[in-house]
């Protein structure tokens, strides 16, 4: 910093600004030099919080001398900062590295991950609100441009809650042979073997990976799941090895962020490919996603979703839920938030659930309600939340409501079992003529095995095929059958028109495992265009030609997952 005589004839508002600081109670230091120990203030105690804004070297373009003077800032107050206290630096986002999408902006930047302790753990990353006027281009009291100016704060690892420095970092340990080929590498950054590649003649090196979050928050259950996702792909391997014996004594890291990480080491996938060779930008296209079959198996994610969440979050693009499940909204996202998902990554999500149950609220009410269902107490109250009452006899019910296959709600309730069909097809006999209200058009579960057609686990859908039936065997038209089944979700029309309401891009992708739903829906739909996932699903294992050729659907891209 400028000595006190070169501040006052510098800058216009030297003397006013010393004053109020001064009558404020603060105290003005000049002279100080963070990569000279000895220029640094003397207190008996230490600071609570450490504040570096906008560093740079006056007049130097190169920024090797802007990491040199953030690495010696961080090792020189070190010993002032009070155990529990924190360093904030404040950087434009390009100059920090942490942003970084290519190697060429990461060479530009001025490395900020790599030039902190490996005792400091990153805590938060928040927008600088610029409320003075800023000075001091090239030592003159001239303003200078900021780009997206963020405060990256730090704190001492072992004075962050343990949940929380768990979520800010974690090591993967993986033993690499000496022969195997070397991807291109970050100074400093201990890695050499993507997780994302074949893992072929791995036994003898260790390497460390890291993830941190800097745009949104971490929770615990994501940073567990992320870890443990990358190690059992890692670990599937016979040779490999995991080392985390320890872990709460050893030192964190350096951080560095997952896009760098991905931008640097990864191969391109079937899903960048997709992105990339028809120009599908964040700028002009949303990622419209199913739930089950294409991001999660009903039980947790698919191998490397997460990750490839986030990316493509860090990466601008709009992401949203369109789903099938008869789930409502809040539902929808605990249920997301239990298999490890960041739900703030979505801007929509949207489940035939919810709006079926918007629907239901805008009838009058109260309607008499039989349901199929999937629980006794959440049917009740997707019915009586909606307005209206539950109907325990089909003959005398004024909506035949099929939103799931687990529970009929006669009295007594008739719960699933190897009678199941033959129940619901007596019962829908008994009440042909009645509206039928679908809540999941889904006809057999993602997770089914296709071996023969009548062992396939069915959904709602299939409730409404077998009502169809019964309703054109008694001879009504097709026009009339029509009418009295009402089917909410995709491939139907009211769902997409949900998201292209909130959604205002011109491209809409949407990727899902179902020929019959995501695939047919979305090929209806002005602006849209289908992405068919094959690997896992309803699909899944089967002569793919022939599905298409079955279905008579042609979609208009296909990948095997989706995941980088």
């Amino acid at each position: 910093l400028e000595t006190e005589e070169t501040h006052a004839t510098t800058y216009a508002n030297s003397a006013s600004n010393s004053n109020t600081i001064k009558q404020n109670g603060g105290t003005l230091l000049h002279s100080v030099d963070v990569t000279n120990p000895s220029t640094l203030p003397k207190s008996s105690s230490l600071f609570s919080t450490i504040i570096f804004n906008f560093p740079h070297v006056p007049g130097k373009s190169n920024n090797l001398h802007n990491r040199n003077l953030l690495k010696s800032f961080f090792q020189n107050v070190d010993p002032l900062l009070h155990p529990s206290g924190s360093i904030k630096v404040v950087l434009n986002s390009p100059q920090s590295g942490f942003d970084s999408l290519t190697s060429i902006d990461w060479k530009a930047s001025w490395n900020l991950p790599l030039q902190v302790l490996p005792s400091h753990v990153l805590t938060s990353v928040d927008p600088f609100d610029i409320n003075h006027n800023l000075s001091s281009y090239r030592g003159s009291d001239k303003s200078f441009t900021t780009v997206s100016p963020q405060t990256y704060t730090f704190k001492k690892s072992g004075k962050v809650c343990e949940g929380y420095e768990m979520c800010s970092y974690f090591e993967l340990h993986v033993e690499a042979s000496s022969d195997t080929p070397t991807l291109p590498m970050i100074e400093g950054f201990d890695l050499k073997i993507s997780f994302l590649e074949d893992l072929e003649d791995i036994n003898t090196k260790v390497y460390t990976v890291l993830i941190v979050a800097t745009h949104s928050s971490l929770s615990h259950t994501m940073a567990n799941g992320i870890r443990e996702e990358i190690e059992t792909y890692v670990t599937s391997h016979p040779q490999s090895q995991k080392l985390r014996s320890n872990k709460r004594n050893r030192p964190p890291s350096k951080p560095i962020s997952l896009i760098l990480y991905l931008s640097s080491v990864s191969p391109p996938s079937s899903l960048i490919n997709l992105l990339e060779s028809n120009n599908y930008t964040p700028q002009t296209t949303s990622l419209n996603l199913d739930l089950w079959g294409l991001l999660h198996s009903g039980s947790q994610p698919y191998k490397r979703v997460l990750l490839t969440l986030r990316y493509l979050y860090l990466k601008k693009f709009t992401l949203n839920v369109l789903s099938n499940s008869s789930k409502r909204l809040p539902e929808t996202k605990l249920h997301l938030e239990k298999l490890g998902f960041t739900v703030s990554q979505f801007s929509s999500i949207v489940t035939s659930g919810e709006a079926c149950s918007f629907y239901l609220s805008s009838l009058p009410s109260p309607k008499k309600i039989f349901v199929f269902g999937s629980g006794a107490v959440d049917d009740l109250s997707y019915v009586t939340d909606s307005g209206h009452l539950i109907s325990h006899s089909i003959t005398e019910c004024d909506i035949i409501l099929a939103r799931g296959t687990f529970l009929i709600h006669t009295d007594p309730p008739i719960s699933k079992s190897g009678s199941y069909e033959s129940d619901v097809k007596e019962l829908l006999e008994e009440g042909k003529g009645k509206e039928m209200i679908v809540c999941n058009p889904d006809v057999y579960r993602p997770d089914a095995v296709k071996v023969k057609e009548e062992d396939l686990d069915v959904m709602p859908g299939k409730i409404a095929m077998w009502y169809s039936e019964i309703l054109s065997d008694s001879g009504l038209p097709t026009s009339t059958i029509s009418s009295l089944i009402y089917q909410i979700g995709k491939p139907h029309p009211l769902v997409f028109s949900v998201i292209d309401e909130e959604d205002r891009s011109p491209i809409k992708l949407m990727f899902g495992d179902s020929l019959m739903t995501d695939v047919r829906g979305s090929n209806f739909r002005n602006g849209w265009k289908s992405v068919w996932t094959t690997e896992n699903g309803i699909h899944r294992g089967l002569d793919l030609n022939n599905e298409i050729k079955n279905y008579d659907i042609e979609p208009d891209h296909i990948i095997p997952t989706f995941t980088l």
